[in-house]
């Protein structure tokens, strides 16, 4: 668990141990050649941005396919680097 969770009693701690005891692991969802201890690379984010398809309606994000494809290296960079930075730290800014 992360360190800067705070819960309030010893129950509620058993309860969420439990709880996420029970979930299935993500890496169930990943063929076993996929390494998560590793950073995500560039390379990666590319080839996800390139498959997105255009003239899709953007997310809740408002951030279009269109628009990321257009931002080329310096956006596949800047995600990269975001993404990285929120796998290890385990927060979203």
């Amino acid at each position: 668990m992360s360190q800067n969770c705070s819960i309030g009693s010893q129950v509620e701690t058993n309860l969420l141990s439990d709880i996420v005891a029970a979930i299935p692991s993500y890496r169930d969802n990943f063929a076993d050649d996929d390494d998560l201890s590793q950073p995500i690379t560039e390379e990666k984010i590319n080839e996800a941005i390139s498959q997105l398809r255009d003239g899709k309606a953007p997310g809740a994000d408002g951030i279009s396919a269109e628009l990321l494809k257009l931002g080329e290296a310096e956006t596949i960079h800047w995600l990269t680097s975001m993404f990285n930075s929120i796998w290890s730290s385990e927060c979203i800014p």
